[in-house]
């Protein structure tokens, strides 16, 4: 198996492990707010696009420094796997609630490792293809204001859906 492709195999491997101990963090962490700007601080959709984003820019980092000259477009490519893998997340997760009228935890985590492959499987299509080279600029800004929302919007959130907390069956309202 060639260099390329075994990184993103391993990488999508750590990236499941580590989205799932990232869930955790702002709690074992005492709700640290420093960390809560990179991990979940509440069960909101929008919090949960972190579990891929973050870890997915600590991915290309490590990719970029492995492979970026043998690989030009790795960036872009990466990048580009992060934005799709991280807006999958709400697509996936608001389309089976909706059909079911209900979040299913099982269907959550599906919903996280079907985005997640999502990401790795189109980073690493395009890393060979370069088809993602001509919209470099457009990645990295798209990328830079996505960072900055998650920064504003951890401890600011507006009052959308998107960015509440669900209300879990028996709670009082």
């Amino acid at each position: 198996m060639q260099p390329l492709k075994r990184y993103y195999i391993t990488g999508l491997a750590g990236l499941w492990i580590l989205g799932f101990v990232l869930h955790f963090v702002y709690d074992w962490s005492g709700q640290n707010k420093l960390l809560g700007l990179f991990v979940p601080v509440n069960e909101s959709t929008w919090e949960h696009m972190k579990l891929l984003f973050f870890p997915m820019l600590f991915f290309s980092a490590i990719m970029h420094q492995r492979f970026s000259g043998e690989f030009p477009c790795i960036v872009p490519a990466l990048f580009c796997g992060t934005l799709a893998g991280t807006f999958l997340i709400p697509t996936l997760f608001y389309t089976y609630s909706g059909i079911l009228g209900k979040n299913l935890f099982p269907l959550d985590i599906a919903v996280f490792l079907c985005s997640t492959a999502a990401a790795v499987f189109t980073a690493y299509r395009l890393t060979l293809s370069c088809r993602a080279r001509p919209c470099r600029t457009l990645l990295f800004f798209s990328m830079a204001v996505l960072l900055a929302a998650f920064f504003l919007f951890t401890y600011r959130a507006p009052d959308l859906g998107l960015f509440a907390n669900p209300v879990l069956p028996g709670a009082a309202g």
